[in-house]
C-alpha cells in the first residue's frame, strides 16, 4: 500500500467520525425549553397590539421561525443551585399573544399574558422561564388584542364578531383557592363595553381607560375606569382616526392616524380637564411617544422614502435626528431619558410606501435592539436579537418591568412573546 493510499484512507475515517458525532449533536441532543442566548452586542412597556389588529395583517417575509419548539435555543450562563440558567433572549411563547403584562412580585418578575387563538391566559415565572402556569380555562376564540389593567388581575379583550363589529369585553380574573383551580385555571367573568371602540390605551398604573369611539365621521374621546366605569368624555373631533397613548397619569398623547400620503400632527390632551394642545406637526407618516415628564417626544417621519426618528423638544422647537431608521410605535420610554427601540436591520422597499406598508403587514422587518440617552444624544446597540436569535424579530409593544431587568416584546411576525434580560 502506498504513502498516498494510507493517507487518503486515514483522512476518510477521521471524516466519518466527525460526520458521525454531527449527526448526534444535530439529531439527538434535546433542543426543547432551553432559549439561552448571547448578547448580539455591546450596551448596558407591552399590552394588546395597536398595529392594526382589525386591519389587514399578511405577515409577509422571508424570515425564519423556530419551528415546533416553544423556546428558541442558543448558549448561555450555567444553572446555580438547580435553577434553570441565566437567559440573555428568550422566546418565551411560540403561540401568538394577543397582549402582555409585566409583573414584579417581591425580587421575582413574572409576565402575564394572554393567547391570542383561545383567549386563555398564563403566566411565566422568569426565574423559570421554560415553564408556564394557566391562570384561566376561559375559551375565547381568535382575540385580536388585549390590554391588562393594575396587578393583571383584569382584562379588556378585543376581538371581531360575526358582523364584524369590535367588541371589547372586560373580564376579571379570580384568585384561584382550590387545588383545581390552582392547576386547571378559573374561569372569566365579565361584561361587554360599548361596540365598536377604535382605540384604547391605558394609564401608566393600568388603573384608567382612555377609548376612542366612532360617531359618524368624527371621533369621541372618553376617560373611565379599566373597567369602564365612571366614564366621562373629555373630547371630540371632526377627525376620526386616532391612536392614542398615556405618557402619564395626567395626560393623553393624541397622533393623527399616520401614512405617507398625508402629513400629521400630535396633541396633548389634559385627561382631568380635556384642554387640548398641539405639539407637533406638518411630517408625512407621522408617529410619536411622549415621554413622561413631557420635555420630550419620539418623532419618526419619512424623509427619503424611508422612516427616521429623532428627539423634538418644545423648549426649543427643535427636530434632532438621532441617525436610526425606525418607526416610533417600536419604541418605549423606558425612563425620562431612556428610550428602547426596535430597528430594522435594513429597509426593504415597499411600493405602498412607509409606514402604510408595514402596518399592513405588506412588509416586515428584521431588528436589532436600540438604546436611545436624551441626555447626552446618544445611541447604543443592545442586542442584534435577529442575529442572535437566527429568526427575523420584527418587534413591537415594547415594554420593561418595574426593576428594569427585562425589555418584552413581541415579534410582528408571529405574535411571539420574547424577552431580552437588561442587567
Amino acid at each position: 500500500m502506498s504513502k498516498n493510499t494510507f493517507f487518503l484512507i486515514i483522512v476518510s475515517v477521521i471524516a466519518l467520525i466527525m460526520l458521525g458525532v454531527g449527526a448526534y449533536f444535530y439529531f439527538f441532543t434535546d433542543t426543547l425549553g432551553g432559549g439561552i442566548f448571547s448578547p448580539g452586542g455591546t450596551g448596558t412597556s407591552g399590552q394588546g397590539s395597536g398595529f392594526s389588529p382589525f386591519g389587514k395583517n399578511d405577515n409577509t417575509g422571508n424570515g425564519s421561525r423556530s419551528g415546533e419548539n416553544n423556546q428558541a435555543t442558543g448558549a448561555g450562563d450555567t444553572g446555580v443551585n438547580g435553577k434553570e440558567p441565566v437567559f440573555t433572549l428568550k422566546k418565551l411563547a411560540r403561540s401568538s399573544v394577543a397582549g402582555f403584562i409585566p409583573q414584579t412580585i417581591g425580587s421575582t418578575t413574572v409576565v402575564r399574558y394572554l393567547e391570542k387563538e383561545v383567549g386563555r391566559v398564563f403566566d411565566i415565572d422568569m426565574s423559570i422561564p421554560s415553564s408556564k402556569t394557566k391562570i384561566t380555562n376561559t375559551t375565547i376564540p381568535k382575540v385580536y388584542s388585549a390590554v391588562f389593567g393594575k396587578n393583571g388581575t383584569d382584562v379588556l379583550l378585543r376581538y371581531l364578531d360575526d358582523n364584524s363589529s369590535i367588541q371589547t369585553y372586560h373580564a376579571s380574573i379570580p384568585v384561584a383557592t382550590s387545588t383545581e383551580a390552582i392547576t386547571e385555571g378559573v374561569p372569566l367573568k365579565g361584561t361587554f363595553l360599548a361596540e365598536n371602540i377604535r382605540d384604547v390605551s391605558v394609564s401608566p398604573q393600568n388603573s384608567r381607560l382612555f377609548s376612542l369611539l366612532s360617531s359618524g365621521d368624527s371621533a369621541v374621546g372618553v376617560i373611565s375606569e379599566f373597567n369602564g366605569s365612571k366614564k366621562s368624555q373629555i373630547f371630540d373631533s371632526p377627525f376620526a382616526e386616532w391612536l392614542s397613548s398615556f405618557p402619564n397619569e395626567k395626560t393623553i398623547l393624541l397622533v393623527t392616524k399616520p401614512s405617507f400620503a398625508i402629513t400629521g400632527s400630535a396633541y396633548k390632551l389634559d385627561s382631568r380637564s380635556g384642554s387640548f394642545q398641539k405639539i407637533y406637526g406638518g411630517a408625512f407618516g407621522l408617529t410619536a411617544l411622549l415621554s413622561p415628564d413631557e420635555k420630550n417626544l419620539l418623532v419618526s417621519k419619512i424623509e427619503g422614502g424611508s422612516p427616521v426618528v429623532g428627539l423634538y423638544r418644545a423648549s426649543d422647537g427643535e427636530f434632532m435626528s438621532m441617525g436610526l431608521k425606525t418607526i416610533a410605535d417600536k419604541c418605549l420610554w423606558a425612563t425620562n431619558i431612556i428610550i428602547y427601540c426596535g430597528v430594522p436591520n435594513t429597509i426593504p422597499p415597499a411600493n405602498s410606501g412607509y409606514p402604510d406598508a408595514w402596518y399592513q403587514g405588506v412588509v416586515s422587518f428584521s431588528d436589532s435592539i436600540w438604546k436611545i440617552d436624551v441626555e447626552i444624544l446618544s445611541t447604543e446597540l443592545v442586542s442584534s436579537i435577529s442575529q442572535v436569535s437566527k429568526e427575523n424579530v420584527d418587534a413591537v409593544n415594547l415594554s420593561v418591568d418595574k426593576n428594569k431587568n427585562y425589555l418584552f416584546f413581541l415579534n410582528k411576525r408571529d405574535s411571539s412573546l420574547w424577552s431580552l434580560r437588561l442587567q
